[in-house]
């Protein structure tokens, strides 16, 4: 018989929000609707943390990864107050999911006419092929090329978000290669693969491409080509003034690879 995950406890939070919904409307802040769950949570002395720090859960996970509710020490509530739940808050889910190491999260959009919270379940606790051997487990190292600087981000073992790790030195970076792939048990090393607008090969390529070549002579691990187009733009613009953003456009790029190639 099929177990329905955190039945009860999700029935009872779905329940605060219709109360939450049908005392405020479809068209308040999502701060509105945090703040009225919440006074219901305190009203029935139910557990929770609010604007919960995932790292407390996971030490694994990036700083800032921040979900609205943690109800019952269990399950997840993320609230929207949007036109309609897109793809995005499906896999930001995903990876507090993961983060988390929990079973179930929920997403509810109260500008629904008709409120249904989502069910997101974390398939890698779920899943026959969640194991350490499968394809899609696995921390992946993410590496952005610079000739003074070499920025490194590293994913999660379900492969589900990417975090910074550290810029070095091409010097310090061939030194500490192999201790990076031991102690973080790589499997797979992503590398951004620098283009110009249209697409071509450019004078740095050829530069990452004897960069590649010597990875390959090093490290016995698969090495996968991502397009880095636009990440230094996307992670100046994402910044907030930091000055050294080598690993922060590793994160990007690696994260960009995660999600494109997420089952």
């Amino acid at each position: 018989m099929t177990r329905i995950i955190e039945k009860d406890n999700c029935y009872k939070i779905t329940g605060l929000c219709f109360k939450v919904q049908k005392k405020l409307g479809r068209f308040c802040r999502e701060r509105q609707y945090c703040d009225e769950f919440e006074a219901l949570l305190i009203q029935q002395n139910l557990p929770y943390k609010r604007e919960y720090e995932l790292k407390e859960l996971n030490q694994d996970s990036p700083n800032g990864n921040k979900v609205d509710f943690l109800v019952f020490g269990k399950v997840l509530v993320d609230f929207k107050a949007k036109n309609y739940i897109t793809k995005e808050d499906y896999y930001q889910m995903l990876r507090y999911l993961s983060a988390a190491r929990l079973e179930i999260g929920l997403i509810v959009n109260f500008r629904d006419s008709h409120l249904k919270p989502k069910r997101v379940l974390n398939n890698n606790l779920h899943s026959d092929n969640s194991g350490l051997n499968s394809e899609h487990s696995g921390r992946i190292l993410g590496i952005d090329y610079g000739e003074k600087r070499i920025g490194l981000a590293i994913s999660d073992e379900s492969q589900t978000f990417a975090r910074e790790l550290a810029i070095l030195s091409p010097k310090e970076f061939w030194q500490q290669l192999k201790t990076i792939i031991s102690e973080n048990q790589i499997n797979k090393i992503v590398l951004g693969w620098p283009l110009n607008m249209s697409g071509e090969e450019t004078k740095k390529t050829l530069e990452v491409n004897d960069f590649k070549e010597k990875l390959e002579k090093l490290v016995e691990i698969q090495i996968e080509i991502i397009d880095e187009r636009l990440t230094s733009q996307m992670a100046q613009n994402i910044s907030g003034g930091k000055k050294d953003l080598d690993s922060l456009a590793a994160q990007i790029l690696l994260q960009n690879y995660l999600d494109k190639n997420k089952k």
